[in-house]
């Protein structure tokens, strides 16, 4: 019955409680006294204490149990008697001896007894018997300090002022030698330099006496036990996070020991955290190159194969997320130039071929990772052009078309149109994407509301405009596009989004010959945007927002146009960078071409007469330029002319 299991349950608490008194009276009493019925007594004490400490049951009720028992050791006298029991160890069993490190190693679960252990007369102690001749108390004294060093970096200084990283790794050392210690003992001892090592001093000194030998020396003696695997990638982690500690980890011979584990099948959880080292690791260029040569990739492909879901099988969280680790390390090491060319092998390397599989995969991280797979391997305008004559473009587009609208995926939207983007930059390659139907599925697209996206969608729609009058009089001739990008370019939350939409305005003026659609962009809203790229401070905006408002000039602009430039600053910021000695020969030698064609609108040219244009230009005519020389001069002849 329920009610009779409570009142039994509250009533068995209790009675542990008080026999907490007894039991603490009995190590009082232990101290001192004639030997064997002292360590009678003792160790009767200490196993009803380790019972009360390790009481199995209902997990909740058990650990509420513990809790009990710890706070009433908290305001006991118990860490003083173990302190004294520690003191005078010799004098003890060795079976009592153990049970009195053991009921320190559980006592120290909890952090307000951890505190209190955290002395000197405790640690000291349980450093010499790190050393003991038997191996089940020495089992017990790694416990004890490995608990006493969990999340507590007063414990850890302690056993690193008193030597006690040293004398671990000698352990460690000696562990690998012997086949008569305790099955578990190198978990426990891995464990206990895995919570020492937690701290950046105690790292480099693990470093400095020869840790990563010895761990790497267990991967692969202990590969089949997972606690241990675990314990040492995660003291290996850290350690790569110091220069010295990566520098080592990352030698060559280093790594090929380390990728050795990915041949072995471990749990999710182990080759996740395995997977986390690599990544740490392959920060630089070099240790890519490295990697691909030593045949990373391909270990992660086989890894990739034991973790994916066979057809009609649902796939663990688990299982998904070290696909996902798979994938982002995949794409990690194309980032590196020569590992990028290492993998593409002129388009025929195996694991470019595979990772080109993965846009037709039915799992999302694949297909994330294949389209920035497809950006990385597109960073060289020769793959670009291979990689469009061999369909990878197609198959891009193909899998944009299912994701263009606002419930698509965000992460493959960016990645594909990242690649796309990247595609479209070798000249070659624009007129075949304009085949493929790029631009009306990028048009397709600008209901997208999330501003990453939007910069990948504007910028790969630059690139395939560029010296395309085709498709730069179709897009300037598209209001619905025209009025977004005019919109975009007021926004301040993304400054890519608001940069990319006036440079896109800018180079379909620049790259369309239709005056319909120059004057489309001026009457919708372009003009303003253009003078603001005057005051930008990169010389290359301001050279293209000069070049677009003097493109939308050469045709006879509407009187509409020109009222709207009047009630710009246009003269004032034209000005300011005429006589600018930091702007660009490029920007300045389009000012000079944009002042012409001001002077030659009778309606600007006498502002620009009133506001002294007529001194700049003068100036500029002994410029040591030859070309912007004579360009000055046919300027200031123009804004001379009589009306």
């Amino acid at each position: 019955h329920p009610v009779l299991r409570a009142v039994r349950h509250s009533w068995s608490a209790a009675c542990a409680m008080e026999n907490i008194t007894e039991i603490l009276d009995g190590l009082k009493l232990g101290v001192g006294g004639e030997e064997k019925a002292v360590d009678a007594v003792i160790c009767l004490r200490l196993k009803s204490l380790l019972a009360l400490l390790t009481a199995d049951g209902e997990p909740s009720k058990s650990e509420a149990n513990r809790q009990q028992v710890c706070e009433r050791l908290l305001k006991s006298a118990f860490v003083s008697s173990t302190k004294d029991l520690l003191k005078s160890s010799s004098a003890i069993t060795e079976e009592t001896l153990t049970l009195l490190v053991q009921v320190i190693a559980e006592a120290a679960k909890y952090e307000p007894l951890r505190k209190q252990f955290t002395d000197a007369a405790v640690v000291d102690p349980l450093l010499g018997l790190v050393s003991h001749k038997n191996y089940a108390v020495v089992l017990q004294a790694c416990r004890a300090l490995g608990n006493i060093c969990y999340d507590n970096d007063d414990g850890r200084d302690l056993v690193r002022a008193k030597q006690g990283v040293e004398q671990l790794l000698q352990l460690l050392q000696n562990v690998l030698e012997v086949d008569s210690a305790p099955k578990d003992l190198h978990t426990v001892v891995s464990g206990c330099l895995l919570n020492l090592t937690d701290m950046q001093e105690i790292q480099e000194d693990a470093l400095r006496l020869g840790v990563i030998d010895i761990l790497l020396k267990y991967l692969q003696k202990y590969s089949d036990v997972e606690d241990v695997v675990m314990h040492c990638i995660l003291v290996l982690n850290g350690i790569a996070d110091s220069d010295d500690g990566r520098k080592r980890l990352t030698e060559k011979h280093t790594l090929s020991l380390l990728l050795s584990n990915l041949d072995k099948v471990f749990s999710e959880e182990v080759t996740e955290v395995l997977l986390e080292l690599f990544g740490n690791l392959a920060e630089s260029d070099e240790v890519k190159e490295d990697l691909v040569e030593l045949g990373f990739c391909e270990k992660l492909i086989e890894v990739l194969k034991r973790f994916q879901p066979g057809p009609g099988t649902p796939s663990s969280e688990e299982k998904q997320s070290v696909i996902k680790t798979i994938c982002d390390l995949t794409v990690l090491v194309l980032t590196g130039d020569a590992s990028m060319r290492h993998v593409y092998q002129n388009g025929s390397g195996p694991i470019y071929k595979a990772t080109m599989a993965w846009l037709q995969a039915d799992d999302d991280n694949l297909r994330v990772a294949g389209a920035l797979s497809a950006g990385n391997f597109a960073r060289k305008d020769d793959h670009c052009i291979q990689m469009v004559r061999d369909g990878v473009a197609k198959r891009l587009l193909d899998l944009l078309t299912e994701h263009t609208g606002t419930d698509g995926d965000i992460r493959l939207q960016h990645a594909l149109l990242a690649a796309l983007r990247n595609l479209a930059i070798p000249l070659d390659n624009k007129p075949l994407l304009a085949e493929l139907g790029a631009v009306d599925k990028l048009l397709s697209m600008l209901a997208v509301e999330t501003f990453p996206v939007v910069f990948k969608l504007l910028g790969t729609l630059r690139m395939l405009v560029d010296k395309q009058e085709v498709v730069a009089t179709k897009l300037g001739m598209n209001e619905q596009l025209v009025k977004h990008l005019v919109a975009w370019c007021s926004i301040e939350d993304h400054p890519g989004v608001k940069g990319e939409s006036v440079r896109l305005l800018a180079w379909i003026a620049k790259n369309s010959a239709s005056p319909e659609a120059k004057a489309v962009l001026c009457r919708l809203g372009a003009l303003p945007h253009w003078v603001s790229m005057l005051s930008s401070e990169h010389s290359l905006m301001q050279a293209e927002g000069l070049l677009a408002l003097t493109l939308c000039l050469t045709p006879p602009p509407s009187s509409t146009t020109l009222e709207e430039l009047k009630k710009t600053d246009v003269l004032s910021l034209l000005r300011s960078l005429l006589e600018s000695p930091e702007v660009s020969p490029e920007a300045l030698q389009n000012a000079v071409a944009f002042t012409t064609a001001l002077a030659s609108l009778d309606s600007f040219r006498p502002l620009l007469q009133a506001e002294g244009y007529a001194a700049v230009l003068t100036d500029l005519k002994d410029h040591s330029n030859h070309v912007l020389s004579k360009s000055a001069v046919l300027a200031l002849q123009i804004l001379e002319k009589k009306a």
